[in-house]
């Protein structure tokens, strides 16, 4: 923020916050371009994936975005405008917000969440969300059983060795259906306010330095290089680790799933910056890039652009779940590619506070991902690497 942003926040918006956060509704702050910039800890509390900053912009798509905010620039009233997000209707009520000369400098809104809906009211959305469903779970279903059938017969005259083929390609379709289950799952309990952020104080360094070495060994299977820098500096961070893994292996998964064949050397290197509000994630590649008509989409839920030669088709929900635990640790998350390769940058804040604070967890999780073989580290990456059933 600029500073005389910061000194209108001082004059005019403090006091709003202070108020707004005794208020059980979820109330956030936008500047006068719309930014969101600030949310009441109840917005924060029950619905998580309305904390970003570009929330509101993207909640008013198909509105004329002009006209908004000429009208709370010469409308001194209170006005709503109904959206609709997957999964939940939303209706925000706008407060414009003036300061002493009568000039507009912002606004209140005001989140009005009804009752949620299984599927979109959208009828195009509900079809692309059910045929993503159908590729996504029926068709690795319909594998599953013919395998079954297949292996019962040729157990009949001794035939082990085929067996053992089918049953590997059975167990990677089982996969692919577990991480279609676990991202939707963790998708309606965002959408829902249903989600928790299980925080521990961790020792940041070590605890990636740990889980890098083990995601190296796991993609080093399908033929990339994964590479990682980590900050000099030693700090202590609460995150919730489970969260942190099912937004780096989406990352690592797409990374894989559009790797150049003809590249020479595959690559994907992380770096982890450290600054004083937050601990910054850069993940690259040297892929195939995303097409710039599709660059503005990649965050809409139900959004897939696959490729034809890839085994299993998704439900366009990764990186969309990943852009809610990003938020939902107060981070910002954005995405810049070309023809060069992809970089997706995500940041986690250092104001975040454990129900147990100053207690530092000493976390095991990086070796539970390599034995557990249900583990978040499986799941994600089960799209793009092989797990043996034997």
């Amino acid at each position: 923020m600029t500073q005389d942003f910061n000194l209108l926040i001082e004059s005019y918006f403090q006091s709003i916050m202070d108020s707004s956060d005794l208020v059980p509704l979820p109330i956030a702050l936008v500047d006068e371009n719309l930014t969101q910039f600030w949310e009441n800890q109840y917005l924060k509390d029950r619905y998580p994936f309305l904390c970003s900053k570009d929330n509101v912009i993207s909640m008013m798509k198909g509105y004329d975005l002009s006209s908004v905010i000429l009208a709370m620039r010469t409308q001194d009233a209170s006005f709503s405008c109904p959206s609709r997000l997957p999964m939940v209707n939303t209706v925000l009520t706008f407060s414009p917000l003036y300061d002493d000369a009568h000039v507009w400098i912002g606004a209140a809104v005001h989140f009005s969440v009804s009752s949620s809906e299984l599927f979109p009211s959208d009828t195009n959305l509900s079809q692309k969300m059910l045929q993503n469903f159908n590729i996504a779970l029926r068709d690795p279903l319909g594998s599953i059983f013919s395998g079954i059938s297949t292996m019962a017969r040729r157990l009949e005259v001794e035939d082990i060795v085929s067996c053992e083929t089918l049953l590997q390609q059975l167990n990677q379709h089982c996969y692919h259906m577990l991480k279609s289950c676990s991202i939707l799952s963790e998708y309606t309990a965002y959408s829902n306010g249903l989600a928790e952020r299980n925080l521990k104080l961790i020792s940041l360094n070590p605890y990636l330095e740990d889980l890098f070495k083990h995601l190296q060994m796991v993609v080093r299977c399908v033929g990339i290089q994964l590479s990682f820098h980590l900050p000099s500096e030693q700090i202590d961070l609460n995150l919730d680790p489970d969260k942190l893994v099912i937004v780096l292996t989406c990352l690592l998964s797409n990374s894989i799933a559009f790797a150049d064949p003809d590249a020479e050397l595959k690559t994907i290197h992380i770096e982890v910056s450290v600054s004083k509000r937050s601990v910054r994630f850069v993940v690259s590649d040297n892929g195939l890039g995303i097409q710039s008509d599709v660059l503005p989409h990649v965050f809409e839920p139900y959004f897939t652009s696959s490729r034809e030669d890839l085994h299993f088709s998704h439900l366009g929900l990764g990186l969309t779940v990943c852009k809610m635990i990003v938020n939902h640790h107060d981070g910002d998350i954005s995405i810049f590619s070309s023809e060069k390769g992809t970089s997706v940058s995500f940041t986690i804040s250092r104001s975040l506070q454990s129900e147990y604070p100053g207690e530092l967890t000493f976390c095991d999780n990086p070796v539970e991902y390599i034995t557990n073989s249900y583990s978040p580290m499986y799941i994600y990456l089960s799209d793009v690497c092989e797990w043996s059933a034997i």
